[in-house]
């Protein structure tokens, strides 16, 4: 299957989801991690309801290109208006990222991300945030080891909806991407060892990089 890795600007580059050999690497020095956003833990925060439908995108996950017109500024309302802050990371059906982290990711070199405008209301409380975008990670590799990974497949393909309980990453297939969508769940997002050390300097401490072996999803 095909898969298209695009920068916001620049041309499509035509790469395939990867499932050729594996290549050997050193488990105790983990190249890759799973992007979460788990913090701060005790701290009120603002969770988010639902995105609206969009005509012509039937999956945010999918980590192919949205080629519809999405109308923008697209609208999503707090799901509780209670006193708290936005998270730095919302993983819904798409993500929504702060415009700082997607700038950093964008400055780092991550070119495979599609952006829109997102407008982010609280009705009871009047607050309207546009400090928050919408992201379509576009690319999807497949490279986790399910021989080393605990996992239930409940459509009996190890594509798109593996259940985990512990991930092995295969670093040979993994390369060098940045950040990715893993095939094998597409709704974990995939990060490098070279960013989670920017982020980690940038002082974006809200995120949480995950081992894999950790990764329940």
């Amino acid at each position: 299957m095909h898969v298209y890795l695009r920068g916001s600007d620049g041309p499509e580059r035509d790469t395939r989801e990867v499932s050729g050999p594996t290549t050997d690497t050193d488990d105790a020095v983990p190249r890759h991690y799973v992007l979460q956003c788990f913090s701060p833990l005790f701290d009120p925060v603002l969770a988010l309801g639902a995105l609206p439908e969009v005509d012509g995108v039937e999956s945010w996950m999918a980590g192919t290109l949205i080629t519809t017109s999405v109308p923008q500024p697209v609208e999503v309302t707090v799901d509780r208006d209670e006193p708290g802050d936005l998270l730095e990371l919302y993983q819904l059906e798409a993500l929504v990222m702060s415009e700082r982290l997607v700038s950093a990711l964008r400055a780092a070199g991550v070119d495979n991300l599609q952006v829109f405008d997102l407008v982010i209301r609280a009705p009871e409380s009047g607050r309207v945030f546009t400090t928050h975008k919408l992201v379509n990670v576009v690319g999807r590799v497949a490279c986790a080891d399910l021989t080393r990974s605990t996992y239930a497949s409940p459509r009996g393909s190890p594509l798109i909806d593996v259940d985990f309980d512990g991930l092995a990453i295969d670093e040979g297939r993994a390369g060098d991407h940045l950040l990715f969508r893993l095939a094998e769940c597409v709704s974990a997002v995939i990060v490098h060892e070279q960013l989670r050390r920017q982020l980690i300097d940038q002082g974006f401490s809200m995120l949480t990089f995950q081992l894999p072996s950790e990764f329940v999803g």
